[in-house]
């Protein structure tokens, strides 16, 4: 099992270089498509092999490293012509690269919720009630709940949209949620690598990484 997490995220480790080696040659979307697989390949391998020890912790690390390094090369994506478009707002430096699923794919995603007897309408009122939780926490200043409420609320979103086979909207709801979730697991991994490792965030990591895995792999099926 720890052979085979070392062995998949050495392989995340390696895309993460070619994505490193495309932006440094100037192959922007080359680059950026590249940190997308890479992202896909940590993700899948932490779902299924967990997180694994110290060894594991420092490729994870360096693929953190090397994932930093080309974004910081990437220019800023600009709005497509004409002018009067609107203009999209821009991500975070850290933040993941826009993900998007075909329609196809989405059908398959609303297809595995529908055989396990999720409905629209239940996730869409549980989307309403973790937002309007996500109000309440921002109000006391829990900002870290805040976030895990919003992500919860996403994911809901990203099914009750693949459950009515909305494209648009799930993959709407589906980039924001990689925003997200990139944030939650940069405020675990920093507390973690300072020493103060906090299972709360731990567990919020751990959840937004298994549902996305979910979402990949029912996508994957057929």
């Amino acid at each position: 099992m720890k052979a085979n997490l070392m062995t998949a995220l050495g392989e995340a480790l390696e895309t993460a270089q070619n994505a490193l080696a495309a932006a440094e040659a100037g192959e922007f979307a080359t680059a950026r498509a590249l940190l997308g697989q890479m992202e896909a390949q940590r993700d899948e391998a932490e779902a299924t092999y967990g997180l694994g020890n110290a060894a594991h912790a420092q490729r994870r690390a360096k693929i953190t490293r090397v994932e930093a390094a080309a974004r910081e090369l990437l220019p800023a994506e600009e709005a497509p012509a004409p002018a009067a478009a609107p203009v999209k707002e821009k991500k975070a430096r850290n933040a993941a690269p826009a993900q998007a699923l075909t329609a196809e794919q989405w059908g398959r995603v609303g297809d595995a919720l529908r055989a396990d007897g999720v409905s629209a309408e239940a996730r869409a009122e549980f989307a309403r009630a973790r937002r309007a939780q996500r109000e309440a926490l921002q109000a006391q200043n829990d900002r870290f709940a805040a976030q895990v409420a919003e992500r919860e609320a996403l994911q809901a979103e990203v099914e009750a949209a693949a459950l009515v086979g909305d494209v648009a909207a799930a993959n709407a709801a589906w980039d924001r949620l990689f925003d997200v979730a990139t944030a939650i697991r940069t405020k675990e991994g920093i507390t973690r690598r300072a020493g103060k490792p906090c299972p709360v965030k731990l567990a919020a990591h751990v959840a937004a990484r298994d549902d996305a895995a979910w979402v990949r792999r029912a996508a994957r099926r057929g």
